[in-house]
Parts: structure tokens; C-alpha cells; sequence
């Protein structure tokens, strides 16, 4: 076989393949080993009570952040309705009357 700069390169594609075919052999077993001992992992770390605080703190801040984004999304979207009285009609409140409610009285 000659040497020249074609058997080099393909020396690195071939390299290249290799690898990325042992990624692709190992990925899922890797995945599977994960999966099953990461429960156990779990419990383990449950059993010491600083982890348990930790996970409680985190498992707290994590709902205030979810409320603050949730406020902070509908006031952003009374603004929008504010400033496009036609997204006010297309889109109206829940408190307010849907057409054809307002005269069931009578």
C-alpha cells in the first residue's frame, strides 16, 4: 500500500469511526448501569439527615421560583393585554363575563 496523505487522513477517519462506535457500544450500558443504581443511591443519601435538609431546602426554593415565574408571567401578559386592547377582546379575563352571560337574568 503507498504512503501519502490519503492514508493519513483515512488513518484519522478510521480512528474517528472506531471511537464513535465504542461510544455507541458503551452509551447505553452505561445508561442501564444509571438507572439502576441510582435509586439506591438515593436512599443511601436519605439516610443522613443533612442530605434530607438539603433536598428540602432545594424542593422549597425550587416551588417559590415556579410561583414567582408564574406571577411574573400572568402580570407580564395583563401588560400585554393593556397595551392591545384587541388581545383584551380576543383574550378575556375569567372574571369577566363571557358575551351572552350577562343577560341570563332576565
Amino acid at each position: 500500500m503507498e504512503s501519502g496523505p490519503d492514508t493519513a487522513q483515512l488513518g484519522s477517519v478510521a480512528k474517528l469511526e472506531l471511537c464513535l462506535a465504542v461510544n455507541e457500544l458503551i452509551g447505553p450500558v452505561r445508561l442501564g448501569i444509571t438507572v439502576a443504581i441510582t435509586p439506591m443511591v438515593s436512599d443511601f443519601s436519605r439516610s443522613f439527615q443533612v442530605s434530607r435538609d438539603l433536598e428540602a431546602n432545594l424542593v422549597r426554593a425550587s416551588r417559590r421560583q415556579s410561583r414567582s415565574l408564574s406571577a411574573s408571567y400572568k402580570a407580564s401578559l395583563e401588560n400585554v393585554r393593556d397595551s392591545f386592547p384587541v388581545l383584551r377582546s380576543l383574550f378575556p379575563d375569567k372574571e369577566q363575563p363571557q358575551v351572552g352571560e350577562r343577560d341570563k337574568g332576565g
